[in-house]
């Protein structure tokens, strides 16, 4: 029983190890009163491989995230976001289901560019990079984290 819950420990350990974000803030956001309202204009690849149901599924899970916390826009918005994926790693499904955490590290990085619809400038610009080191909560896990990630840039966090 004890080896057991010592392996299950380890086990948790090694997959909050093995998953996370980080960002490079190039342009950090204004600070303004409230909460802004974003309009996800665009969401493209300068990377090779990626999928397009990886581009649409970071779209829903992002618009998603901002409606939940209030700040997706209906119509026109101050800020629209530009996201661009630079970088693209993901196992393919059979070698995730046979290897798991053996099939490689998931990785994806993403160049977010905020712009201030008034004057057409860029407000707000981060290199936001999600890694899965095991590879094993999936492709929408995946997906949905890393939109998270960037809505907590746009948040200001």
């Amino acid at each position: 029983m004890k080896r057991r819950t010592i392996l299950s420990l380890v086990l948790v350990s090694a997959f909050i190890t093995a998953c996370g974000s980080n960002s490079d803030v190039q342009l950090a956001l204004p600070a303004t009163d409230g909460t802004q309202l974003y309009q996800i204009a665009n969401i493209s690849s300068s990377a090779a491989d990626v999928p397009d149901k990886f581009e649409s599924n970071l779209r829903k899970y992002l618009e998603k995230d901002l409606k939940k916390k209030g700040m997706l826009a209906t119509g026109n918005a101050a800020r629209k976001v530009d996201v661009t994926i630079t970088e693209f790693k993901m196992s393919k499904g059979v070698s995730r289901i046979l290897l798991g955490g053996l099939a490689g590290k998931d990785s994806v990085q993403t160049k977010i560019n905020v712009i201030d619809t008034a004057s057409n400038k860029s407000i707000g610009i981060s290199n936001i990079e999600s890694t899965d080191g095991l590879a094993g909560g999936g492709p929408e896990l995946f997906t949905s984290n890393h939109a998270k990630a960037i809505s907590k840039f746009l948040q200001g966090k």
